[in-house]
């Protein structure tokens, strides 16, 4: 059971980030400008520089794709669904992306945000100490100030909620993503949302370790956020289930009851406030 932690506690420049169940930990720190000064981190070691250097799989089917392609098949069986159920489907789903983000490349940055000239695997990039790479969140809001949420599938951070897209900006098809086409991508795959235009309003360095196994975020986060008024048409590979929320309520429930949100989600909603921002900017 995860049990709720106190807001965040702060230590100089940088900031801890309260515990799922006491057990998580790490600092992140606001962009300079932005409220606070960053605090110098040591180096990382050196990946690869040239992306297409990745080793590519082995031709031929994974054996967690044969998983989903029988659960695909299977899906709208009654007798699949008496059985397994549909959040089996959803649990091998997560396993077949996890499996296709590996071959992922992230963009290495600096504490400004400024891209350093290398790649990384998505894998290597959180693994133990991790490779400071560029991330974002996007918020989207409808025209009555409310905030779109969904309860996120995921690797690491599996079950809490989150705000409305989430990502890596990467390299692909052999040219680095734009904030705008990254936001656009996991927009359309996550929440079936298209056509929304959305803008930078600040970011934030962060640490988080996760508590069980080898791996961890090590980001510059921007937060990207945008009106929207149109369906939601979740993937089942990211999302259990979305909701709108007013913000202010959304606010408190974060401060309330931290462990139900990721990382990312609660640093956000601190930035946002530090930098005075409000939803009606958007709508």
């Amino acid at each position: 059971m995860h049990t709720p932690c106190a807001g965040f506690s702060r230590t100089g420049a940088r900031y801890r980030v309260p515990g799922i169940g006491h057990r998580l930990s790490g600092t992140w720190d606001l962009v300079p400008g932005t409220g606070a000064e960053s605090t110098p981190r040591t180096e990382h070691r050196a990946p690869k520089t040239e992306p297409g250097h990745w080793k590519t799989r082995t031709p031929g089917m994974h054996p967690v794709s044969r998983i989903h392609s029988l659960t695909e098949h299977y899906f709208d069986s009654p007798k699949f669904t008496n059985i397994i159920g549909r959040r089996a489907v959803g649990v091998f789903c997560t396993m077949d992306k996890e499996r296709r983000a590996q071959d992922e490349i992230v963009l290495l940055v600096d504490e400004r945000d400024r891209f350093t000239g290398r790649y990384a695997s998505r894998t290597e990039a959180h693994r133990g100490d991790g490779l400071h790479h560029r991330a974002f969140v996007c918020v989207l809001f409808d025209r009555a100030g409310r905030v779109l949420l969904q309860r996120r599938r995921h690797w690491l951070w599996d079950g809490l909620w989150d705000l409305t897209a989430v990502s890596h900006v990467l390299y692909r098809d052999g040219r680095r993503e734009t904030y705008a086409q990254a936001a656009a991508r996991a927009l359309r795959k996550e929440m079936g949302i298209v056509g929304v235009r959305v803008r930078k309003v600040t970011g934030f360095n962060y640490f988080v370790r996760h508590p069980e196994g080898d791996a961890c975020e090590n980001e510059y986060c921007a937060v990207l956020v945008g009106s929207y008024d149109g369906p939601v048409r979740p993937d089942v590979e990211d999302v259990y289930e979305y909701r709108w929320m007013a913000w202010g309520d959304f606010v408190r429930d974060v401060e309330a009851h931290p462990a139900a949100y990721t990382p990312w989600a609660r640093l956000s909603v601190e930035t946002l406030k530090r930098v005075g921002w409000k939803p009606h900017k958007e709508v």
